[in-house]
């Protein structure tokens, strides 16, 4: 696992929740450290990706601010790649509630000559939990160049490995650990699920 680093992704503007849905109380803690805690389960090399360098500095783990401000994950994707030695990241949304650390442990552990590994569910593709190699940093910065700042931008422009039910295996839910929460009514669901 010392070729991948965890970073969690909290430099969103949660526009739609109305407030900071990292901040929310989930289970006893806030909903990030609860994302930040089921990484440290599976991996020591977690790292916080966030806006500004005073951002969440109660949380006692290595933090890397945007170098490139307003301009949404890829941003984020960018000032870590430049910042980590490892050869890969693995990009953590801090909305998932769900979320299933054995997951990590398979993204982290999963074999592939592509430079992307992403989990599909629920119809679509997760590129705020998926896994990036550093040799993408060209491409990233030439995007970033042209103001195309969609995660989508990068994945229609390089080899990606999807990954679905049939690699994950039965054990581990892909359709709830995805969920995300980008309403406060997206959230009143998930608590509905807390046994879980």
């Amino acid at each position: 696992m010392e070729d991948c680093v965890v970073v969690v992704m909290a430099g969103g503007e949660s526009s739609r929740f109305g407030t900071n849905k990292a901040l929310v109380k989930w289970r006893g803690k806030t909903l990030i450290e609860d994302i930040i805690q089921k990484a440290l389960t599976v991996t020591d090399n977690v790292v916080l990706s966030l806006k500004n360098p005073s951002d969440y500095n109660w949380l006692d783990i290595p933090k890397i601010p945007d170098k490139k401000k307003g301009i949404g994950p890829m941003g984020g994707l960018y000032s870590v790649l430049k910042a980590i030695s490892f050869p890969e990241v693995l990009l953590v949304a801090c909305d998932m509630p769900l979320l299933d650390p054995r997951l990590i442990k398979f993204l982290i552990d999963f074999k592939a000559s592509e430079p992307v590994v992403i989990p599909k569910a629920n119809g679509r593709l997760h590129p705020l939990h998926a896994r990036y190699h550093k040799s993408l940093l060209p491409i990233i910065e030439g995007l970033i160049e042209k103001k195309a700042y969609k995660m989508s931008e990068l994945l229609n422009k390089v080899p990606v490995k999807i990954v679905g039910h049939d690699e994950v295996g039965d054990e581990i839910n892909l359709e709830l650990c995805l969920t995300n929460v980008n309403t406060v009514e997206d959230f009143k669901k998930i608590k509905s699920r807390e046994n879980f």
